[in-house]
C-alpha cells in the first residue's frame, strides 16, 4: 500500500505509518466491496493502491492518514475544499472524526462541548464560514461541525441534498426555553447565512 508514503512525516513515525498499514492492508484483504474483491482477484500479489484503498476507510483512519501526509500533498488536497490550508484540513478530519464516533456511539451531539474543533480562524478559510467568527465558542458546539461538513460536501459533490436534509432535520427540534438551539452553537440568524441557503 504505496510503502513508501510519508513515514518519516507520519504523525507517530514510521511505527505507527506501519501500523496503520497494516490496518489497512487487513481492511484491503477482508473487504467484501466488489472493487476489493476484483483488485485482490485480478492482482493478488499487489498491494491496493492508495486511491483505490481509501474507500475502505472511515473518519478514524482518513484522519489518521490525513495527520500524517506532508504538507505539500495536504494543499493539493486542500485546493478541492476552496484552498484549505493543511492545519486546517487535519483539525477538520479530527473534529470530523471525533463527531462521527459520537454519532456512532448514540452519544449526545447536539449540546456537548467538542474536544476535537475543527479550526475556523486564519488564513484561508472559505468566505461561508466568515460568520462563525462572530458566534461566541463557535468551535466548541454542534454548529461548527455542521458547517464544516456543509462546506467539505459542498465542494466534493455540489449537488447534494445533505444540507436540506440538515435544515429539515434541525427544523424539528422543540421549541422550549431551556433548550435552545443556541446551546448547540446555532446563531440565531443561521438559516440566513450563505452556508445555509
Amino acid at each position: 500500500m504505496g510503502r513508501d508514503f510519508a513515514a518519516p512525516a507520519f504523525k507517530g513515525g514510521a511505527s505507527k505509518h506501519r501500523e496503520w498499514l497494516q490496518r489497512l492492508d487487513k481492511r484491503a484483504n477482508e473487504s467484501k466491496d466488489q472493487f476489493a474483491q476484483h483488485f485482490r482477484t485480478k492482482y493478488p500479489s499487489e498491494d491496493m493502491p492508495v486511491w483505490i484503498a481509501v474507500e475502505l476507510l472511515d473518519f478514524g483512519p482518513l484522519s489518521h492518514l490525513i495527520s500524517g501526509m506532508k504538507n505539500n500533498d495536504l494543499y493539493k488536497i486542500g485546493k478541492s475544499f476552496g484552498g484549505l490550508r493543511p492545519d486546517t484540513l487535519k483539525s477538520w478530519a479530527r473534529s470530523l472524526a471525533f463527531a462521527r464516533n459520537i454519532c456512532a456511539h448514540h452519544s449526545r451531539l447536539w449540546n456537548k462541548p467538542l474536544v476535537n474543533q475543527p479550526s475556523i480562524n486564519g488564513a484561508g478559510l472559505p468566505a461561508d464560514l466568515h460568520h462563525l467568527k462572530n458566534v461566541p465558542n463557535a468551535g466548541k458546539r454542534l454548529y461548527s461541525i455542521a458547517s464544516v461538513s456543509r462546506v467539505m460536501l459542498q465542494s466534493a459533490n455540489p449537488r447534494t441534498a445533505w444540507k436540506d436534509r440538515f435544515v429539515a432535520h434541525i427544523a424539528t427540534f422543540p421549541n422550549s426555553p431551556r433548550l435552545t438551539l443556541r446551546s448547540a452553537g446555532f446563531p440565531d440568524d443561521w438559516l440566513l447565512q450563505g452556508l445555509w441557503k
